[in-house]
């Protein structure tokens, strides 16, 4: 016997309340209810995407309820920027802003500047790039790359020292 889905959009809202379940997954409750959220619904391009996301926070949840787990908050940021890097196969240095941070006039280096080490990350790359066959390449675009390769700033952010 099948279940005929029910079609959902994010518009429906009905993936707030899976986030909300995902937080105090249980162990036996994990694979029914990525089950549930992958095969009861017919979604649209977001709700799948809520619907995995929900899904890994459950399965988080129940990691973080073993004697291992009971990770602190800077563990959870060091969770979510693994799990982004491998999830899109992220190679290099990267950085997630939060635009309310903006809020905070101690926070205007993360808005303005680039560490040092970072600049000197960009300007190798740059230097790997140029070396590569760069025929149909916008003549811009090369000149950019010179410049960092040189040692420019990109777009002229503020350099930092890196922190100890």
């Amino acid at each position: 016997m099948t279940t005929e889905k029910k079609y959902i959009s994010e518009a429906d809202g009905v993936h707030e309340d899976w986030y909300l379940e995902a937080k105090t997954m249980t162990k036996d409750g994990l694979l029914p209810f990525i089950e549930r959220l992958m095969t009861h619904y017919s979604h649209d391009m977001n709700t799948v995407c809520h619907a995995m996301v929900a899904s890994a926070l459950g399965a988080l949840s129940v990691a973080n309820q073993y004697p291992e787990g009971q990770i602190s908050t800077e563990q959870a940021q060091m969770v979510m920027t693994t799990f982004i890097r491998k999830w899109l196969n992220l190679d290099g240095p990267a950085r997630l802003q939060l635009w309310n941070s903006a809020l905070l006039k101690s926070n205007r280096d993360q808005f303005l500047g680039i560490p040092e080490s970072i600049r000197k990350h960009l300007e190798e790359l740059a230097g790997e790039y140029l070396k590569q066959d760069l025929v149909g390449v916008d003549a811009e675009q090369i000149e950019y790359m010179k410049e960092i390769a040189a040692g420019t700033s990109p777009y002229g952010l503020t350099i930092l020292k890196d922190e100890a």
